[in-house]
């Protein structure tokens, strides 16, 4: 060989060599790389579950699957987000219907609840209150009795659930009152919302009226006449108003007042009291024969 030439077994390995280098760049670039420990890795190679271990010609490999030969890799290019993998067998569900404020769910009719004031002892349905000494509350003999001693006082049945009157009414029967002692008020009334709607008699009056609990400070008063002594008292809810209304039969009902709604009448407790302003002459007592029957 002359000067300067080069032998051809060298010029092969230069192309061998240009080749690689090539190879390895156009590798590289689309993410993989050749096995030669002068280069570094640029991406993440995993060996699959449950895939032989990827070795060199013959070699040992790692990982699940024991030795050698050659398995397939999974590359992943580490700027790349793995997809979001969907459960086939779990439909997705979307709720399309639009935002809807809570809407407070109604008690049972308040016509759904009665009592006859049968046998003694007040039914677990009501819860009694006593404010003072000059009444006091009881049931006995068909009747819920209220007995007022003579000193001023308060003495109150509520029901312990809440119904709801709206569309419907609430009433009590008593026995006719043919002459009173003005201090005294007896009522039938609904409550909600820290007020208090009362109706019923004193003296000579048929008498509504909204309480603010619990101070009882009033808040508006209706009179009306209270002629010709009715035995039924009776309060509806209809639309947007209130009807005080009393009844000789239960059947026929003269309106007394009406008024706005002054809070909802969806959940509200019912019941019947006696409030003695003054002290009276002497003793009188009040039978409640019924409510709602």
């Amino acid at each position: 060989m002359g000067k300067g030439s080069v032998p051809f077994q060298s010029r092969t390995q230069i192309k061998r060599e240009l080749l690689r280098v090539a190879l390895t760049m156009l590798m590289a670039h689309v993410g993989c790389t050749v096995d030669n420990p002068a280069y570094r890795p640029l991406v993440n190679v995993e060996q699959p579950d449950g895939l032989p271990g990827a070795g060199g010609e013959g070699g040992g490999g790692e990982g699940d699957g024991g030795q050698g030969g050659d398995s397939d890799l999974v590359v992943r290019d580490s700027s790349v987000q793995p997809p979001v993998m969907m459960d086939a067998s779990r439909p997705v569900v979307v709720d399309a219907s639009p935002s809807v404020p809570d809407v407070a769910v109604a008690s049972p009719k308040a016509s759904s609840f009665f009592d006859t004031f049968d046998g003694n002892g007040l039914s677990t349905s009501w819860q009694s209150s006593v404010t003072g000494a000059g009444c006091t509350v009881s049931q006995s003999g068909g009747y819920l009795r209220f007995v007022m001693t003579g000193p001023p006082g308060l003495c109150r049945v509520r029901s312990v659930k809440t119904y709801d009157i709206r569309e419907d009414a609430v009433f009590f029967r008593i026995d006719p009152i043919v002459s009173f002692y003005p201090p005294i008020r007896f009522f039938i009334f609904i409550e909600a919302d820290g007020q208090t709607l009362e109706y019923g008699f004193i003296n000579d009056l048929m008498e509504a009226q909204l309480l603010v609990l619990p101070s009882r400070m009033r808040a508006w008063k209706m009179p009306g006449t209270y002629r010709p002594r009715p035995t039924y008292w009776r309060i509806a809810a209809h639309a947007d108003h209130l009807h005080f209304e009393h009844s000789t039969d239960a059947k026929t009902w003269t309106e007394t007042a009406t008024r706005d709604l002054p809070f909802s009448m969806a959940n509200v407790r019912v019941g019947v009291g006696v409030e003695v302003s003054s002290t009276i002459p002497g003793p009188i007592n009040i039978g409640v024969a019924s409510f709602n029957r």
